[in-house]
C-alpha cells in the first residue's frame, strides 16, 4: 500500500497531515476534515477486499455502541481503493508507550494512569465488551487540562469481541495455531484457544502496569525469540510457540520484590498476572477500586 503524503485528500473531504502509527495491518494518519478544520485519526487497512470493509464497519459499530469519555469517538468509517477506513477523533496526549519509552512515569502516576483504565475498562466490560488487545500503545494520556493529568482515552477496538459473543459458546479465542493479540500482553488463554473473559484485560491490564513500574514487560518479547518464535511482536494474527508461549502456560510472571510503600501494588500484580483466569479479580472495577486506594494511601 502506497503512502500517503502531507496535503493528500482522503475520502474527498480529510487533508492528510502526517503519517503516526504502522502496524502489519494498518496505517494511521494524522488529517483534517477539509470544512470542519477539525482533526481525526485516520486508521487505513492494509489488506483489500470485503474484510477489511467489514472489519472496520465492525470496530466503527462498536465505538459508536460506547458511551465513556476514556473511549475515542468515532466519526466514519467505509471503502476507498476497496480498503477499509476508519476515522475517530484526535486524541491530544501521548500513548503510555512512549511515557515508558522516555522513562517518564513514576510510580504514583502509573497507578493513577491504570486507575483510569481500569475505569474505562470496566465501563466497556458493562457495556457488552472485551477489549482484547490492551497494552501501552493503545492508551493514550491525554494533554495535562487542570489537576488530573491522567485522563485517557482508549483506541484500538479491532480486534474487540461482544461479550455476549464470547460466551453463548460460538466463539473461543482462536484455534490452536492462530491467536489475535499482542504477544506480550496475551493472557494464557488467548494462547490456547480457551474462551476469553473479562479476565482477559484485567492480565493486560497487570502486564500495562508491570511495565509502566519496571520498564519492561514480565515475560519481553524481544527481536531474537520474536523470530525465533516466528512471528511479529506487533498486534497481529500469528503462529505460536517457543519460549514465551510456554512461559506463559506453564509459569506464574515473577513479580520483584518491592518494599515498603509498594507491597500493596506486588500483591495486586500477583492477583491480576495469574495464569488462570478464575483466580484474578472477578472485575475491572474491583482493580480501579484497588488502585484508587493505593493512589490515596499516605504511604505511596
Amino acid at each position: 500500500m502506497q503512502a500517503l503524503a502531507e496535503g493528500t485528500i482522503f475520502a474527498s473531504r480529510y487533508r492528510i497531515k502526517r503519517r503516526v502509527a504502522s502496524t502489519r495491518s494498518s496505517v494511521v494518519y494524522q488529517a483534517a476534515h477539509c470544512d470542519l478544520d477539525r482533526l481525526g485519526a485516520i486508521k487505513i487497512k492494509r489488506a483489500s477486499g470485503a474484510n477489511s470493509g467489514l472489519s472496520v464497519v465492525q470496530e466503527g459499530r462498536i465505538l459508536a455502541s460506547l458511551h465513556d469519555p476514556g473511549v475515542v469517538s468515532v466519526y466514519d468509517c467505509g471503502l476507498v481503493d476497496n480498503r477499509g477506513y476508519l476515522i475517530t477523533e484526535w486524541a491530544h496526549g501521548e500513548t503510555v508507550a512512549s511515557l515508558i519509552d522516555r522513562g517518564a512515569l513514576t510510580s504514583p502516576r502509573a497507578i493513577n494512569i491504570t486507575a483510569s483504565i481500569a475505569h474505562t475498562l470496566h465501563k466497556v466490560h458493562t457495556q457488552g465488551f472485551v477489549h482484547r488487545d490492551v497494552k501501552p500503545s493503545n492508551v493514550i494520556v491525554l494533554t495535562s487540562t487542570g489537576n488530573n493529568d491522567c485522563a485517557i482515552k482508549l483506541i484500538d477496538f479491532g480486534v474487540a469481541r461482544a461479550l455476549d459473543h464470547i460466551n453463548n459458546g460460538t466463539r473461543k479465542s482462536a484455534q490452536w495455531g492462530r491467536v489475535s493479540g499482542t504477544l506480550a500482553y496475551m493472557a494464557p488463554e488467548q494462547l490456547t484457544g480457551r474462551r476469553e473473559s473479562i479476565a482477559t484485560d484485567i492480565y493486560a491490564l497487570g502486564v500495562c502496569l508491570f511495565e509502566m513500574i519496571f520498564g519492561s514487560t514480565p515475560m519481553p518479547v524481544t527481536s531474537e525469540n520474536a523470530q525465533a518464535i516466528g512471528i511479529p511482536s506487533e498486534s497481529a494474527p500469528f503462529l505460536f510457540g517457543g519460549e514465551v508461549v510456554v512461559r506463559k502456560l506453564l509459569e506464574e510472571p515473577v513479580i520483584p520484590t518491592i518494599d515498603g510503600k509498594m507491597t500493596t501494588i506486588n500483591s495486586l500484580l500477583t492477583y491480576m498476572l495469574r495464569r488462570d483466569p478464575n483466580d484474578r479479580p472477578a472485575t475491572m472495577h474491583e482493580v480501579g477500586e484497588c488502585l484508587d486506594a493505593i493512589a490515596l494511601a499516605p504511604s505511596l
